[in-house]
């Protein structure tokens, strides 16, 4: 087996890692974007229940106020209070799971940048073999004279 095929299987070995890998991620990055269409499909309806509670909330409110002439204030206040609080409670949820994917991307993208070797370490290491061909080629030359002149 010559040094050229060693190099190539090497080479084959590598890239067979590498595509495996790049698969992984692949299949990752897949799974996030459908776990994240199902959790906004979630909260979605969710958001859809709160929302006809809160219309329901504000016409029982509503109903409340026509029988009386004054306005119910610290009624009001309480529900203003509600409607934020659940308000802000909807969009926390809602950028909960997208921050926390976001920055399981950002961590797996600085893993991937970390173990990703340059292509100038590749064109480096492919030169390094090329001159290592080479000498040995030389080598048999030389060796091939020699052998012509000793017969």
């Amino acid at each position: 087996m010559n040094m050229s095929q060693v190099d190539a299987s090497e080479f084959k070995a590598e890239h067979a890692a590498l595509a495996t890998r790049v698969g992984g991620i692949e299949k990752s990055v897949t799974e996030l974007a459908t776990a994240t269409r199902d959790q906004f499909a979630s909260m979605r309806q969710d958001t859809a229940l709160q929302t006809s509670s809160l219309t329901n909330a504000i016409s029982n409110l509503q109903s409340t106020i026509n029988q009386n002439t004054k306005p119910q204030w610290v009624v009001l206040i309480a529900l203003g209070s509600l409607i934020v609080t659940v308000l802000g409670l909807i969009g926390t949820l809602a950028y909960r799971p997208v921050d926390q994917a976001i920055t399981r991307v950002e961590k797996q993208v600085e893993m991937i940048d970390r173990e990703q070797v340059p292509r100038v370490e590749h064109v480096e290491r492919w030169r390094q073999y090329e001159r290592y061909q080479d000498q040995i080629y030389k080598r048999l030359d030389r060796l091939d004279e020699e052998m012509r002149r000793r017969q």
